[in-house]
């Protein structure tokens, strides 16, 4: 029978973004929900990154995890075409956010029209890169 070795746990580990607890110890940035209008109005007067397909804004929070949230006005369709594109954008954030999203930092996406048709068609590569990319810049400026 074959150990069980921990490097393969600390290779895990670090494939995300890591934070030092209290006790030195890496663990894993969390990603909560924003919920509070309070939390998107003061997001509306932080920086943002535009792209073709959405906006993101964000804005240091104070806390040491990170927080999304997410608006999808009418412009973009009705409420099922809405839904469909609150659910993909949270597929992207599930999957891109831990490995490149700063901790202590507050994060909205306003999707634009054109992502509901790039959503609703499956065409996901152009988004998810798309979304890589405005993190990268956005984790480069000082």
């Amino acid at each position: 029978m074959a150990a069980w070795s921990s490097p393969a746990v600390v290779l895990r580990v670090e494939k995300y973004s890591q934070l030092n607890d209290k006790r030195g110890m890496l663990r894993q940035l969390t990603i909560t929900t924003l919920k509070k209008r309070a939390d998107f109005l003061r997001l509306n007067k932080g920086s943002k990154y535009i792209t073709p397909y959405f906006i993101l804004r964000y804005a240091p929070s104070g806390g040491e995890d990170c927080r999304v949230g997410f608006t999808v006005t009418t412009k973009c369709g009705n409420a099922v075409v809405r839904n469909r594109i609150k659910r993909r954008l949270r597929a992207l954030t599930r999957d891109l956010m831990p490995k490149a999203a700063t901790a202590g930092t507050d994060y909205v996406l306003i999707a634009r029209a054109e992502a509901a048709d790039k959503l609703c068609h499956d065409d996901l590569d152009t988004l998810r890169t798309s979304f890589a990319e405005a993190l990268e810049k956005i984790r480069c400026k000082p």
